[in-house]
């Protein structure tokens, strides 16, 4: 049972160049794009593949489904990397060993539940004409590709914008059929209309209340006064005012228009002044948190009735919630009257699998979690010489997995010993006569003593008091955690050989942990997980630390790299900065570390160095480099450009201060 976990090939999944087209997430169509473009989503291809060459295969009542709703890598693939430059546009990353599986196999479910749906409109006779396909691809891009950018980034990709449309035949026509089915399955009529309305007149009142509106956006209230008497005087339009004078650029060359908005969306007292105002009306300056604004107040609407719900914009989002709820539970319905299931073909998705199936609210999570872990060690747990350890040729997902699982048990005994602890330290706190009172007495008592303290009349009294305060709660906390030892059916009179046996189970499982990250770090990870833990177990490793740091610059080097971002949170980023200075500081004192980590340190904080203009810093760590390897190539030329770069910077900052004081 070992050999499908040993012949692992890991699995290099490159991160497209992804065209992201409006607000169209292409992410959630990718898992189409293998169904070979015809729209009824049959698979134009003469060869079969095995059915071992599949992700997952869809069953029917036990019967497995024909190839059309297989899940195959390649989808699995599109998908991930799809999602995977989704999150990266946000800044957020996807680590390859302690995320992306989990990725995958919430996108191989995903496709599994698209197979289910694609067979219910095979069978249903449900496609979108060839026309209706064609319309929607249109619809989308056209608007476009009037953009030079988005065309030249579409032929670069596709060689044609026919092309690309072409190729988004098959997602489209995919989830045209899925809105078609959810149509048919999922209608919302009126009466459904008035119950949501009903149960939620309240919230769509306060929120249906909306106003349209225009502003003038400045920094200084005299501006914002001279602004508004020339519009009053007739001598400008409120829109020329706006195209004119507004810092909002988002919308000055719209006249300052803002559109339709309602409650909680604007600047508190903007919001105020806009909704308080009569319909024509222009009002300001009012201040806000960007600066004086002037408001032109140009329409109202709300809703006070079910009609005037029925005909405003939140009818839609009614629609939308309602859908959802009725489609949800028509499929899950579908597939269980159905008995529609799957068979997982990937060894390591199986596993995650297995283990996401433990229930999180579980009581009995860990005894579960064990088993899984018991499970586990079968296949990846190699003895040799007497000690036991994790087989490198595993793959390292799997290793991964089993570093999560190690975590979650070793945390669940460190929990369970600190509970162990406190029993030990309020039982060597707290008298006998007290250890036996329940807690309903104790609980009295503290009542009592404290009525007590209240009536003192010397400070004598009520130290004497508050000692006594002291060990009622002492006792009180020690009922507290006899109370967990019982629910955790641990004897109070085997705690100290507990804490004993929970010590070596931890430092067991500390050691599989650190020695499975080992592994995966010599795998040349490029897993930030992986560093992290690795170096808060091994904080003196230079060669860890060193991957540690330049980890964490490739975070903060956009920031660097950017000198508005970097002035705007420079707050933030000089003490991480420093820290990460003092960590190479470190790694320089290190006899452990070698020539090779050395110069690579001073390497990198030379370049952060020099992309935070610490100059003279720099110039400071390039003379030591030359110090230590005088051999360093053109290191006297490299220290000679940056006191260059030095002296320029310092005369700019000069003439800078200069150009401030005449203006002031």
């Amino acid at each position: 049972m070992r050999e499908w976990i040993l012949k692992w090939q890991k699995t290099i999944i490159l991160v497209l160049a992804v065209v992201f087209i409006g607000s169209v997430v292409w992410w959630s169509l990718a898992s189409y794009l293998t169904t070979g473009g015809n729209n009824t989503g049959q698979v134009q291809n003469d060869t079969t593949p095995a059915k071992t060459e599949a992700m997952a295969i869809v069953t029917k009542d036990g019967t497995d489904l024909s190839y059309d709703y297989w899940v195959m890598p390649q989808e699995v693939t599109e998908m991930v990397q799809q999602m995977t430059s989704y999150y990266n546009q946000y800044g957020m990353t996807v680590d390859e060993l302690f995320q992306q599986p989990y990725l995958e196999l919430n996108s191989v479910k995903s496709l599994i539940d698209d197979k289910i749906i694609l067979y219910y409109a095979n069978a249903n006779s449900i496609n979108p004409t060839e026309e209706e396909i064609k319309a929607k691809i249109d619809s989308i891009i056209d608007p476009q590709i009037t953009q030079d950018s988005v065309k030249q980034a579409i032929e670069y990709r596709y060689g044609s914008v026919e092309n690309y449309k072409e190729s988004l035949k098959a997602p489209i026509a995919m989830q045209l059929k899925t809105e078609m089915v959810k149509e048919k399955v999922a209608q919302i009529g009126n009466d459904e209309l008035k119950v949501y309305y009903s149960e939620n007149e309240e919230d769509i009142k306060a929120n249906g209340e909306q106003v349209k509106a225009a502003h003038i956006l400045v920094a200084d209230e005299d501006k914002a006064n001279s602004i508004l008497a020339d519009i009053n005087a007739g001598t400008i339009s409120f829109a020329d005012a706006a195209s004119e004078n507004s810092t909002d650029k988002s919308n000055s060359s719209l006249g300052g228009e803002l559109g339709w908005f309602g409650r909680n969306k604007m600047d508190k007292a903007f919001e105020e002044a806009a909704f308080n105002a009569e319909i024509g009306s222009l009002v300001g300056p009012v201040k806000s948190s960007y600066g004086y604004h002037l408001i032109k107040v140009e329409d109202k609407k709300s809703i006070s009735s079910f009609e005037d719900f029925l005909v405003s914009d939140a009818v839609e989002e009614a629609k939308t919630t309602l859908q959802k709820e009725k489609y949800d539970e028509w499929f899950k319905s579908y597939k269980e009257d159905n008995k529609f299931s799957y068979v997982l073909n990937d060894d390591v998705e199986n596993a995650y699998q297995k283990y996401t199936d433990i229930p999180e609210g579980d009581s009995d999570r860990i005894r579960k979690v064990l088993e899984f872990k018991k499970w586990m060690d079968e296949f990846i747990l190699v003895e040799s010489d007497g000690k036991v350890s994790v087989d490198k040729n595993v793959d390292p997902r799997i290793i991964s997995l089993y570093v999560s699982v190690v975590q979650e048990i070793k945390e669940d005994l460190e929990k369970e010993n600190d509970v162990l602890d406190s029993y030990e330290k309020y039982f060597a706190l707290v008298s006998d006569d007290l250890r036996v009172m329940s807690a309903d007495e104790l609980n009295k008592m503290v009542s009592q003593v404290n009525e007590k303290i209240s009536a003192a009349q010397t400070e004598e009294e009520k130290d004497t008091l508050n000692l006594e305060l002291s060990n009622l709660n002492n006792a009180r906390e020690l009922a507290k955690v006899v109370a967990q030892l019982n629910e955790m059916k641990i004897d109070a009179a085997t705690v100290a050989d507990k804490i004993k046996e929970n010590d070596t189970g931890i430092d067991n499982l500390k050691e599989l942990e650190i020695s499975s990250l080992k592994i995966l770090y010599d795998m040349n990870t490029s897993s930030k997980s992986v560093v992290q833990l690795l170096h808060s177990y091994l904080p003196n490793d230079p060669d860890v630390s060193l991957k540690w740091y330049q980890l964490q610059i490739n975070d903060l080097i956009p920031y660097m790299n950017n000198e508005n971002l970097f002035t705007q949170y420079k707050s933030m980023l000089d003490p991480q900065l420093m820290q990460i200075e003092l960590g190479l500081i470190s790694i320089l004192k290190n006899d452990a570390a070698s020539t090779e980590i050395k110069v690579s340190t001073y390497e990198l904080l030379i370049n952060m160095l020099e992309s935070w203009k610490q100059y003279a810093e720099e110039i400071k760590y390039l003379k030591e480099l030359k110090e230590f390897k005088p051999d360093y190539p053109d290191i006297d030329t490299i220290i000679s450009q940056v006191e260059e770069q030095f002296e320029i910077y310092q005369q700019s900052l000069t003439e800078n201060q200069s150009t401030d004081t005449t203006l002031q």
